[in-house]
């Protein structure tokens, strides 16, 4: 089963299907964590707030921590969204956090049973 996970995280950019440092079932709770961290709130709540330093700050050390454990389905998004911040371009930076919230919430429920079968 969890073999069949990372295969179709891998097929949405969500996970590293070649990772060979974790365990299968130590790896989905990597990535799993990462969705359940707080740094995409704190994202969310800087672009709202108009905190661009912070907006930056966050979406660099996200997708950081993205690549670190191989999911590439934020890189363009968080992309964006620092190339809104840094014309402090608050509706562009809110629609592409939308689609990154969309991206993470389906991985999360992809992870939890939602909607693998």
């Amino acid at each position: 089963m969890k073999k069949e996970m990372v295969h179709s995280l891998a097929e949405l950019g969500g996970a590293d299907k070649n990772q060979r440092e974790l365990s299968e079932e130590e790896y989905i709770n990597a990535i799993a964590t990462l969705l359940k961290g707080q740094d995409f709130m704190r994202l969310g709540h800087g672009i709202s707030g108009g905190r661009w330093e912070a907006v930056m700050l966050t979406a660099r050390r996200l997708k950081k921590e993205c690549n670190a454990l191989g999911v590439t389905c934020f890189d363009k998004g968080l992309e964006g969204i620092r190339e809104a911040a840094r014309r402090r371009n608050t509706g562009d930076a809110l629609r592409i956090m939308t689609q990154v919230t969309a991206k993470r919430v389906f991985l999360r429920n992809m992870i939890n049973g939602g909607s693998l079968k």
